[in-house]
Parts: structure tokens; sequence; C-alpha cells
């Protein structure tokens, strides 16, 4: 019996990709009669600005005028879609620090957040989702497409793949499907790599390579039995591949026509992470559909 889902944070910058997110927000919301939450975060490089006091303080009062008229027109047309009413609140300062530490004073069961502006050219920096989550500890949902009103299923999805390493962080990203979409299918997904493959490659007989290819895939499919058990998914389809992860991940996806992939968000140093890069991060930056980040603690 999974704990219910009480409170959802959704943030929004009030671009097209933040009301895909938010009107996702809303339907998750409705499925669970959860409380939502929309944040907007002003940003505070006005203070930076070369202008005199007066000029500015003008300048910032107009464009919250704007922020609040706007969001109240968000959500009224949302309540109007969905039957939710939202509370909302405007933070100063930066995007994924506001939102963190929003979601913690409300004690936010999941933060939502639009894909606009996740095309990373700097991994070393990462992504808004990431850096919210590493903060919050809470699962994040980044929203790329925005959802049909009528839904195939209450919870909003049909398929998920959960993309696994058998760590606690993808143990983690599971329970976080589950729980929030207990309504959809869903198949536990890895792909490995045989150990120094690479060097035995052109060394060893084909038969010998087959064989050792063959005894890695055999672990790895036992180790994802385990895992389905250990995070009460023992009745999900479990797909084995061989090859890179996030490639064989989006390869998947793609074949079943996946609208969500969720991940656990490794804990990777931001030097490593920027030269050897992450799963997780790939899969945020590439993906054709919805993902779902969970980790199992905040920094």
């Amino acid at each position: 019996m999974h704990d219910p889902i009480r409170t959802i944070l959704v943030a929004t910058d009030l671009s097209r990709g933040a009301f895909a997110a938010v009107r996702r927000a809303a339907l998750i919301a409705r499925a669970h009669n959860a409380k939502l939450e929309v944040a907007h975060v002003f940003p505070s490089s006005l203070r930076l600005w070369n202008e005199p006091p007066a000029e500015l303080a003008a300048v910032e009062a107009d464009l919250r005028t704007s922020v609040s008229d706007n969001l109240d027109a968000l959500v009224s047309q949302i309540e109007s879609e969905s039957g939710v009413r939202a509370h909302v609140v405007v933070l100063d300062g930066k995007p994924f620090a506001g939102i963190a530490a929003r979601s913690q004073a409300i004690a936010a069961d999941l933060i939502v957040v639009g894909a606009h502006g996740e095309n990373v050219t700097t991994p070393l920096i990462g992504t808004t989702a990431h850096r919210v989550l590493r903060l919050a500890g809470k699962p994040v949902l980044l929203v790329r497409r925005t959802p049909p009103l009528e839904q195939a299923a209450p919870s909003g999805y049909k398929h998920i793949v959960v993309a696994t390493d058998f760590s606690d962080d993808s143990a983690q990203a599971a329970a976080a499907a589950h729980r929030l979409f207990p309504d959809s299918d869903i198949a536990l997904f890895h792909a490995y790599e045989a150990p120094f493959e690479a060097k035995l490659t052109g060394r060893v007989s084909e038969v010998a390579l087959k064989g050792y290819r063959q005894r890695a895939f055999d672990q790895a499919h036992q180790e994802l039995g385990s895992f389905a058990t250990r995070v009460n998914l023992s009745e999900a389809p479990r797909i084995v591949r061989h090859g890179s992860p996030a490639r064989r991940i989006h390869e998947y996806a793609a074949e079943t026509s996946a609208d969500l992939i969720a991940v656990g968000s490794e804990e990777v140093p931001r030097l490593q992470n920027a030269l050897l890069g992450s799963v997780s991060l790939d899969v945020v930056t590439q993906a054709g559909c919805d993902v779902l980040l969970a980790r199992t603690t905040a920094a």
C-alpha cells in the first residue's frame, strides 16, 4: 500500500513548455485528489541592472503585475479544463533553489517542471530538473509533451519504462513511478555491457566471446528479477539488452511508444559528469517523452 500523494508543486516560467507541465500536474493532482501549487520564480537579475533605483522599481513593478495577471489566467484555464483549483506563489531568486526550497516548505510529494530550456550544452552545470532533485530530494517530473485532457489511464501515462542499474536510486525511481501512476503499464529495463568485452574482441574465439556475453546476459537477467521483487513489481515485464545504457533506453522507449521514462539520478561529481557523462542526464536531454527523475536523498 503506497502512501497517498497529497501535494504537487509545478514550476512555470509562463512559456509554452511550462504550460504542458502545469496541465500534466493538474491531471496528476486530479487523479490523486491532491493539492496543486503553481510556482513562478521571479529573477533576481533585475537588481544587477545599472539603472536608477526609481526606474528599476517601476520596471520590476510592471513585470510583477504582468506575471501575476498571467498566472491568474493560467490557473483559471487549468481549473476550467481539469476542475483542479491551484494555489499560486511567486518566489524570488534562482529557479532551481527557489523551487527546491518551496517543495520542502509545503512537503510536496512531486515536483513538475517543463522541458523548456533543457537542451543542455554544458553538462558541468546540469539541468534545472537535476539541480532541483539534488537539493529537494523529491521526485521530479520533466514534461515534454502537452497531455490531452482525456487520458487513456486516470494517472495519465499508458506505458512507463523504468530504466534500472539496480542501484538504490533506480529503486527509488521505480517506487515513485508505481506510486504516482498505479494504473499505468510499467516495464523494467536494463542495458548491460560485459566487462572488458572490447579488449577481448579479436583476442579470443567468437565461440568464447559469445559464451562470455551469454553469461553476462544471464547475470543481468537474474539481477533484474531480484530488482523486480525488491520494488514490488515482480509481475512487470523485464527487458535486458546489450549495449550502451542510454542508447538502449532510447531505442526501447521508441519501439514501445513509451510516454514516460523513469530513471534514478546517480550522484556524479560535477567534473566527472562533464567528462564521462551521465545516463540520467542523457535521458533528460535526449528522450522524446516525459522523464521522471528520483534519488534516495537530497544533497
